[in-house]
């Protein structure tokens, strides 16, 4: 007989809704943050060429949570089999093209972390930076591609065994192919070069940036203070102030996200040490 899963519980259908209210916000503010930044002639003169690109991604992301996981949760759900038909087919893009995206916009936000590293510092190699933010986008883009495009080859819908599971939302099943059974592949390329790529390395890239960014702007304001007698510490202290607020600012986007990954990097670590324990608790 054909097996179906057992009744969802009302925690993750409230958290499969609570994601969708937030993907629908996450629309309706980047659709309009993209557009102001779009219709502006120096947007891609200036930071904003960054945050512009930021909320594409963004965009792409939130579109794609809901037929990925609302209407996979909903056809198991209601059993609407016209409903996982049209699913099918989808879901293997629709959830490669959330990861490629996810993944370039962190480097993304890495990029726009360094570029306001430099500004602290006063480097300068800014200027040759800031001319060249349309090539680092397409880098991340290459990224997010070269980690997560591999998707595509790694999972494929098949058609079930059960001969019983005919016209019911179980007639398919998600699983993975081959390759991901080679050690090239599945071990050299999707565990290790994988993790680290799109775990390990942005995670501690942020945090070693915002720390520098931090103890910069502290040995600044120590400087600054030190030399209060001088008649144009004010004027320079105020000049300063716009740069420490954006700076503010993103410190706390990229704190969000350090946070919001800390769970992650250590499952993953915990992988990288001891598989078998993590799969067998």
């Amino acid at each position: 007989m054909c097996e179906e899963d057992g009744p969802k519980s009302t925690i993750s259908f409230a958290m499969v809704i609570a994601g969708s209210l937030i993907s629908i916000v996450s629309i309706s503010n980047n659709v309009l943050l993209f557009i102001s930044l779009i219709r502006n002639n120096r947007c891609f003169k200036c930071y904003f060429h960054f945050i512009l690109a930021l909320c594409f991604f963004d965009i792409i992301i939130s579109v794609c949570y809901m037929p990925v996981i609302l209407v996979d949760s909903l056809k198991d759900w209601t059993k609407w089999i016209e409903l996982a038909r049209a699913w099918w087919p989808f879901f293997v893009y629709g959830l490669a093209m959330t990861h490629v995206c996810m993944t370039t916009a962190c480097y993304i936000l890495i990029a726009v972390a360094y570029e306001r590293y430099l500004i602290t510092i006063r480097s300068y190699t800014l200027k040759q930076f800031q001319k060249r933010r349309s090539w680092w986008c397409f880098a991340c883009l290459s990224i997010g591609i070269l980690t997560k495009g591999g998707m595509l080859m790694e999972l494929d819908v098949f058609p079930s065994p059960d001969i019983t599971c005919k016209n019911t939302v179980m007639e398919y099943f998600v699983d993975v192919t081959e390759i991901t059974k080679s050690v090239w592949y599945g071990t050299i390329y999707k565990f290790w070069f994988r993790n680290i790529a799109t775990v390990f390395l942005p995670f501690f890239l942020l945090l070693l940036i915002n720390l520098g960014i931090v103890l910069e702007l502290r040995s600044q304001m120590q400087h600054a203070f030190g030399n209060r007698s001088r008649r144009r510490f004010s004027l320079r202290m105020q000049s300063r102030t716009n740069v420490r607020q954006a700076t503010a600012t993103m410190l706390f986007i990229c704190v969000i996200y350090l946070i919001s990954n800390v769970v992650n990097v250590f499952i993953t670590a915990w992988e990288f040490i001891d598989i078998e324990s993590l799969q067998t608790r």
